[in-house]
């Protein structure tokens, strides 16, 4: 199981929720996604994917976490 998942790929919106979507089973219980550039203006595809996913998490600076359940 993983741990700690860090998505920095090609920030667009299908990408990054494709790439969410894959690891997503393989994350350990209580396992971190971390999203780089969220609410980053020249990657609207990363904060876009975050909300067509309606993940809720917290956002600290440009990364965007969620916990699994």
């Amino acid at each position: 199981p993983v741990d700690l998942l860090y998505i920095d790929s090609s920030h667009e919106r299908a990408e990054t929720i494709e790439t969410f979507e894959r690891w997503r089973a393989a994350l350990a219980p209580g396992g971190v996604v971390a999203f780089h550039d969220y609410d980053d203006p020249r990657y609207p595809g990363v904060t876009e994917a975050i909300g067509e996913l309606a993940l809720d998490g917290e956002a600290r600076g440009h990364l965007f976490l969620w916990r699994a359940g």
